[in-house]
């Protein structure tokens, strides 16, 4: 009884019945072929791979990252701590950041979203933004209080964004101070939760 069923389950998957499809500006893709292209369009720097962050986790914001993308907010980046994503970046208007935010409630796996959209103005530096991000997560790595915690930031308009959760007072104040000092930072946004 169990091995027919087995050997008509195999069946399917093998003819393709099993494999997902998503339609896609026109055409048919699979679920392969989405995220194969995804590997491809999405920016790499993208993906912060030295950060200590649970699976789930890394997954949630990859499957954010990608929808993010698809739909045209390339520019938006998601940060998952236990399933609460906080989603920032640059909105080109109110409309833009509702939309964004619809999509990204829309991903599964979200229990809790908090956003911080910039409006994108003529001023804005993506890449020396980048670059005072990677400063900062440099920083937090050579920091024997910071290394290894669950605390990450993202430097967008010279503002900081430090996120995340720490169980110690003294990193969340660590985070802050080496923040607040770094050349460039203009203004720091605190988004560390001090768990029991």
């Amino acid at each position: 009884m169990i091995r027919p069923l087995l050997l008509c389950l195999c069946l399917l998957f093998i003819c393709g019945c099993g494999s997902p499809v998503v339609q896609l500006a026109g055409m048919s893709m699979t679920g392969y072929d989405t995220a194969n292209m995804a590997d491809k369009y999405l920016p790499k720097e993208r993906i912060d791979f030295n950060c200590p962050v649970n699976k789930d986790d890394a997954v949630l914001e990859r499957r954010m990252d990608e929808r993010l993308l698809i739909k045209g907010y390339p520019e938006l980046q998601p940060y998952s701590f236990d399933r609460h994503v906080y989603l920032v970046g640059e909105v080109a208007d109110k409309d833009n950041a509702s939309h964004a935010t619809e999509i990204a409630c829309t991903v599964r796996g979200v229990e809790t979203l908090t956003t911080h959209f910039f409006p994108a103005t003529k001023k804005s530096n993506p890449s020396h933004d980048l670059q005072l991000t990677r400063q900062l997560a440099k920083l937090y790595q050579q920091s024997p209080l910071l290394k290894g915690s669950s605390i990450r930031a993202r430097v967008i308009q010279s503002t900081a964004l430090v996120m995340g959760y720490t169980t110690n007072p003294q990193v969340k104040t660590s985070a802050l101070t080496i923040a607040r000092s770094m050349h460039g930072v203009t203004s720091v946004v605190d988004y560390v939760t001090v768990t029991p």
